[in-house]
């Protein structure tokens, strides 16, 4: 007990020599935004300046943010970074939110929440792309009860250029809520290399908002249309690094094989 006493008041000094040890501004800057302030879901993280820190400060912040973990603002920031140190902890944490889905799934219980999932799985994407990850997003927002989870999919998604994706994205311009539409035709562009004029208020990506059938009918074909007109963009699939994995492991009963 003493020794594991010890252990925290070591690391709570450590903590505090790191914060009170002089460091540039981009790390403060990072501090502050992933670790400190309480308004970041609501401004949105640094992550410029956290991909601006080189050497020490580098490998600082990534030790950071592990410690951090499973708070999602380190998820978030370890796959920014793209950190294969962060990957083995990353890859348990993947594990559990499926197993959970699947267990929700099972029981029948409709209410089930992947919030935690989708910037696990969208990190560990940035850090060593797998289709797995892409597939359990692509189920998210297939399935997701929440119209905020089902967005938040969508954005995901639009970094995610797979066969797959791409129809959970088709499928997707048919949801029920406008801004999870929006967001898909925004991601369905993305993956093809196509931007858009946001100022355009015509735009296909807004007409598939439209509460007119027609109109929204219309932003649709559009959208699909562009999409088979431009290749999709590459994607380079990584080995990951995570610990052996069991023959049988926990996914969500979306996220196929």
């Amino acid at each position: 007990m003493r020794a594991l006493f010890a252990g925290h008041i070591e690391a709570f000094l450590k903590r505090q020599f790191v914060r009170t040890r002089r460091r540039s501004e981009d790390f403060e800057a990072f501090r502050f935004s992933f670790l400190d302030d309480r308004n970041s879901a609501r401004d949105g993280l640094d992550t410029a300046s956290l991909l601006k820190l080189q050497n020490r400060e580098h490998d600082l912040a990534e030790r950071m943010l592990i410690e951090a973990l499973p708070d999602t603002r380190a998820v978030i920031g370890l796959g920014v970074l793209g950190s294969r140190r962060a990957e083995p902890l990353l890859l348990q944490m993947f594990e559990l939110e499926c197993a959970a889905a699947q267990a929700d799934h099972v029981s029948g219980d409709r209410q089930w929440r992947a919030h935690a999932l989708i910037p696990i799985a969208q990190a560990l994407w940035r850090i060593a792309p797998q289709p797995r990850y892409a597939r359990a997003i692509a189920g998210t927002l297939r399935c997701a009860p929440s119209w905020t989870e089902r967005m938040d999919a969508g954005l995901a998604l639009a970094e995610m250029p797979l066969p797959e994706v791409e129809d959970a994205l088709v499928e997707a311009l048919d949801d029920r809520d406008a801004l999870v539409r929006h967001h898909a035709a925004r991601a369905l562009l993305m993956i093809h290399g196509l931007d858009f004029d946001a100022r355009a208020i015509n735009h296909m990506v807004y007409r598939v908002m439209a509460e007119d059938p027609e109109r929204r009918e219309g932003g649709r074909r559009d959208v699909i249309a562009a999409a088979d007109g431009a290749p999709r963009q590459d994607v380079q699939f990584a080995d990951p690094l995570g610990p052996p994995r069991p023959k049988m492991r926990a996914q969500p009963p979306w996220a196929g094989t």
